[in-house]
């Protein structure tokens, strides 16, 4: 039976004001006003929704109650009235707004004081950063295409150094600065186990194909999420790194899929790995590849792999591959991606676990549904 692929990126708890991973408070900076946040927003006046008198409730992206505000007057956003420059605040912003009314924009603010828990906890959208992650720097895995430096720059490589010499055995994707998701099948056998996770990495081989060198880091601990070795059940794993991560245009957390659709039937997703190009090549491609790959229905899928009655197809997983892009031996661990064409954000939706063969039509590839562990993703990350 070939293995094949998986992800992810995290979400620091939103506290009375927000900040942006990497970013330092623009103190200096003139603090906006309602009119010119609604210039920033690129709103017009015929878009006006008057929120009405008092202070409605509203819920927020991430299924947090608040109450529809003016910016100036929500305490959660003061320290992103200096801001407004930067992309992903408006973003953020944009993704709240309540209500418009002539040159003022309301927006769903959560009154994180009123809030029965506590601070740096998770809520709803994760308690992890959901607002830089999932950006990639560009707009072989089986008839895969190249991808480009920082393409996919939550693309992790899990594997072994030897000297100047780095292989690479599974993939993972970066969900924090100390965290990883990948397929628990890749530490099944402790003698092939990986030891060392790569960041940021273009060519296996050369050193000098970015502007900015990887970043290694032992593996500090593993913990999988209940997985099966028989069933291939949860076949997932959170790598805790040694180390904490830079961020940079080459390496970036991907988004976890709190808001995502329910339902990923008939729509391609993008799996991306350092897996071979196919099964009977022995070969792997030192830069990584990239393949859209149609989600296949579940029950379908559990039609198809009956005559493997001991494998389990259920609601923790999902299938994808139409016979001609599937994961091959190599990719398992990374991630299935989904891009959300309204923000421009990427979410892991999908580890690679297992599959027969590669890109064989009547054996879909099987990926661990990520939304289905997303509650224990958050305890281990937190731990």
């Amino acid at each position: 039976m070939m293995y094949s692929l998986g992800l992810l990126l995290l979400l620091t708890a939103v506290q009375a004001q927000i900040r942006f991973p990497g970013e330092e408070p623009d103190g200096g900076g003139v603090e906006a006003t309602d009119a010119e946040l609604f210039e920033a927003l690129d709103l017009t006046t015929r878009q006006n929704t008057n929120p009405g008198s008092g202070l409605p409730s509203c819920v927020t992206p991430g299924g947090e109650t608040g109450t529809c505000q003016s910016f100036s007057s929500c305490r959660q956003f003061a320290s992103l009235r200096s801001q407004l420059r930067k992309p992903s605040v408006l973003s953020f912003l944009r993704q709240r707004i309540c209500g418009r009314f002539r040159n003022t924009v309301h927006l769903c603010c959560v009154d994180q004081t009123s809030s029965n828990q506590p601070a740096g906890s998770p809520t709803r959208s994760g308690g992890l950063n959901q607002i830089d992650c999932g950006e990639a720097s560009g707009v072989r895995v089986v008839n895969g295409e190249d991808t480009s430096p920082g393409e996919w720059p939550w693309l992790a490589a899990l594997g072994f150094r030897n000297g100047n010499t780095f292989r690479a055995g599974c993939g993972g994707t970066l969900i924090t600065r100390k965290h990883v998701l990948t397929a628990a099948h890749c530490f099944a056998k402790p003698e092939f186990a990986p030891k060392v996770v790569r960041l940021g990495d273009y060519n296996l081989v050369r050193t000098d194909d970015t502007t900015t060198p990887p970043q290694d880091f032992n593996i500090k601990e593993h913990r999988d999420g209940g997985y099966n070795a028989v069933s291939q059940e949860n076949d997932i794993s959170i790598v805790i790194l040694d180390g904490e991560a830079r961020f940079n245009d080459f390496v970036q957390p991907a988004c976890l899929p709190y808001n995502v659709p329910s339902d990923f039937t008939g729509k391609s997703l993008v799996v991306t790995g350092w897996g071979r190009t196919e099964h009977s090549n022995l070969q792997t491609p030192s830069i990584p590849l990239k393949a859209l790959v149609p989600l296949k229905d579940r029950a379908s899928c559990a039609q198809d792999y009956k005559r493997l009655p001991q494998i389990v197809i259920d609601r923790r997983t999902m299938c994808a591959g139409d016979g001609t892009t599937d994961a091959c031996v190599g990719d398992s661990g990374g991630p299935l991606n989904y891009l959300d064409l309204t923000t421009g954000k990427y979410s892991v939706v999908g580890v690679v676990s297992f599959g027969v063969g590669c890109a064989r039509k009547e054996f879909p590839g099987v990926y661990t549904d990520v939304r289905s562990f997303l509650g224990w993703i958050e305890q281990n990350v937190r731990q």
